[in-house]
């Protein structure tokens, strides 16, 4: 593992696992449903630090997807293939995590699929993935990163859930009852 900068650009860096995680988003939004994409980017749960926090995280995410350009994995390590599974797990479970919200209409707080388990899997998953790609370069960096964003996104994530909770009423406190907030016991 390292603190320290790599910036060698090569075909086997970590930004191929960092493609699909910036592009599965956008490809939703282009072809996914209208209604669908357009509640996933609402900023209206958000309002001062909570839209600052949003922002924040968002940004911190890219910035870490993007460094990894310049990350040679470590191919053949333990800290490798640890990382591909981490980064396996994060990635699949994200893109299930986006179908499950595509398929719930806009009326009604999605608690099907992984959102039975937990109530953010998009950030969950989405930042387990980015670890992984961190494990698998070896770079602190990412995972510094990824763990900073984390506390962004956690200030944002109380702003939507009690967005939702006006919403949705008494059945998304239900759901927030019997769902953790990001996975298992977190």
């Amino acid at each position: 593992m390292s603190w320290g900068p790599i910036f060698e650009i090569g075909w086997l860096n970590a930004w191929l696992g960092a493609l699909p995680l910036v592009a599965v988003p956008w490809l939703m939004i282009l072809f996914g449903r209208r209604e669908t994409s357009a509640r996933m980017g609402a900023m209206s749960p958000y309002q001062g630090g909570a839209k600052i926090a949003a922002l924040g995280g968002t940004v911190l995410y890219y910035v870490a997807a993007l460094y990894t350009i310049w990350l040679p994995l470590k191919i053949g390590t333990g800290l490798f293939y640890a990382g591909v599974v981490v980064f396996l797990i994060g990635i699949i479970c994200l893109i299930v995590g986006r179908i499950n919200f595509s398929k719930t209409p806009a009326d009604q707080p999605v608690t099907t699929g992984l959102y039975r388990i937990s109530r953010n899997p998009l950030y969950f998953f989405g930042s387990l993935a980015v670890v992984g790609l961190g494990l698998a370069s070896g770079s602190w960096i990412v995972i510094a990163l990824i763990v900073v964003q984390f506390v962004f996104v956690h200030f944002a994530v109380l702003a939507e859930e009690r967005f939702c909770l006006e919403k949705y009423g008494q059945s998304y406190q239900e759901y927030k009852d019997r769902t953790p907030r990001y996975f298992l016991f977190f």
